[in-house]
């Protein structure tokens, strides 16, 4: 209202009058649902009564005022407020909610847990919250965090999608409150109770509190209209009270074509929920970069089902120092579930480290130069590389090794090198000219041969392509693993010295294998 406050009631007798028919409204008002605070006449108690202000507005309708009553007009904040963090926590992990937040959010979340939830089920029909009970397992347990299927679910989905564990937090802190709501507390859970849920494919979906019924129409432009992606012949209304059909508990589900059929026809009742289905995009929502030896390098949008055989067409192929068996693919979905693998191993580490130091009294010093090595096996940032086939003479051949593209997907293709890494505890290691037919222990000796702490029994070739593959060395014969120009022979370091620490067998075995997954990293990295 432009001017709250008293009125008296002979000269404002109705609820038209007292709107100077909308004058007395401030901007953006929200007509749908407004609450009339009276006097009910037989139990003389206080009572809230929903009222639409639109017939009232339009002359269709009027309510006469008796003494002491109020009319309480919602407007954008109170709206917005009705979909925010703090309601939906506090109504979706109410044990959560401490008594010393807002007035309005402990009295929501008292309700909430009370047996009767069915007032407030308009809350839990607009989220969907991912609990500890859909994942089947937990970070330490190699399962899959809620945050991550969180962010997993929301890149197929534009419907609201939170962990129980965010709610958690959400209802434990302080909430902004409302002023509106703070003055009557007893008017969220009314709204709430009165809302339709706008969900899918509109602008601003939420909850939309609506006094009787309200059009369709009405409710499309409260929500800010249909987004542009909407399938506008699947409209899906799910009506859960109105009729006898509140009586029986039963549901009832229609769909819609706004193509054929007005909206302003259509009626919704109050706890309705209205899905605007999204049309199925032929484009994925991210691009895909080519880099190096492309004759048209650049970034490219792709369509869905688009393979790396079709993009590498579009960028005009290959050029001719181009070297396809060395090709860098990456993918940011692999590299986010590389990196958890890191940080799973390196607690599991931890982990064994301070059971070790119990059960064997190993020294600080010890303890701190194994410790260190963990954290920075867990600090080691994961290149999300993905072993693909990019040469286009063998994917024409073989189109089942074509792979699928996903928006932020990476391919660099290198030059033809002529050139052969060595790395790991050899006397002088680095890059060696690659000559046709050298074999591995002749790329070896030119790096100066093994240092006394190699382990010669791990030693593993990375071929250009990111395959990794163990070498056997004996004195007795040559090896004939064919080492291609690119490629990085690693000697991993021996840690058996690091035994002498006393650690249990199982820490120096992980220990062995970290320090072989630190050299390949280091390799694939690069």
């Amino acid at each position: 209202m432009r001017q709250p406050g008293l009125k008296p009631l002979a000269s404002v007798p109705t609820i038209s009058e007292l709107l100077m028919d909308g004058d007395a409204l401030q901007p953006a008002p929200y007509l749908l649902f407004s609450i009339l605070e009276t006097t009910d006449e037989v139990s003389r108690q206080r009572i809230y009564q929903p009222v639409d202000l639109g017939p009232i507005l339009s002359g269709i309708e009027d309510i006469a005022l008796k003494e002491q009553d109020a009319l309480l007009v919602m407007g954008p904040e109170e709206m917005a407020y009705l979909s925010s963090e703090a309601v939906r926590s506090a109504i979706l992990s109410p044990e959560s909610v401490t008594s010393d937040q807002c007035k309005a959010i402990t009295s929501l979340a008292r309700r909430a847990r009370q047996a009767d939830s069915e007032r407030l089920a308009a809350v839990a029909r607009s989220v969907f919250v991912v609990t500890g009970a859909e994942q089947g397992g937990n970070d330490s347990s190699g399962g899959t965090s809620e945050q991550q299927m969180v962010e997993e679910a929301s890149n197929f989905s534009s419907d609201e999608i939170v962990s129980s564990a965010e709610l958690a937090r959400l209802a434990s802190q302080d909430a902004d409150c409302n002023d509106f709501f703070e003055e009557s507390p007893e008017v969220l859970p009314l709204a709430i109770e009165y809302s339709v849920v706008m969900m899918g494919a509109v602008r601003e979906p939420g909850l939309y509190p609506i006094a009787n019924t309200a059009s369709l129409r009405d409710l499309v432009a409260t929500s800010g209209g249909m987004s542009l992606s909407v399938d506008p012949s699947q409209i899906e209304i799910s009506s859960f009270r109105g009729g006898d059909l509140a009586a029986l508990g039963a549901v009832e589900r229609r769909y819609i074509d706004s193509r054929t059929t007005a909206l302003s026809e259509i009626q919704v009742t109050p706890g309705s929920a209205i899905r605007f289905a999204s049309l199925s995009g032929s484009l994925e929502a991210g691009t895909v970069l080519l880099s190096g030896e492309f004759r048209r390098p650049g970034v490219y949008s792709i369509k869905r089902g688009e393979t790396l055989m079709e993009v590498m067409e579009r960028a005009g192929g290959l050029t001719e120092q181009a070297y396809p068996f060395g090709a860098v693919f990456t993918r940011v979905r692999v590299k986010q579930e590389q990196q958890e693998s890191f940080r799973r191993t390196a607690r599991e580490l931890n982990n064994a480290l301070a059971l070790a130091m119990v059960q064997n009294n190993i020294s600080g010093n010890a303890l701190t130069a194994a410790s260190g090595l963990v954290n920075s096996f867990a600090m080691v940032e994961a290149a999300g590389r993905v072993v693909v086939e990019a040469d286009p003479r063998v994917l024409q051949q073989e189109p089942d090794r074509d792979l699928v593209l996903e928006g932020g997907d990476s391919i660099f293709m290198p030059k033809r090198p002529n050139f052969v890494l060595t790395a790991g505890d050899l006397l002088n290691p680095g890059a060696l000219q690659f000559r046709p037919g050298k074999t591995l222990e002749d790329y070896l000796g030119e790096a100066g041969g093994f240092q006394e702490t190699a382990d010669k029994g791990r030693v593993f070739i990375v071929f250009p392509n990111g395959v990794a593959q163990p070498v056997t060395m004996s004195r007795w014969s040559r090896s004939s693993v064919m080492v291609p120009p690119g490629s990085t022979i690693v000697v991993p370091k021996d840690v058996n010295p690091l035994q002498t620490l006393n650690i249990v067998r199982e820490i120096a075995g992980v220990l062995s294998n970290l320090a072989v997954s630190a050299a390949s990293i280091a390799v694939i990295s690069r």
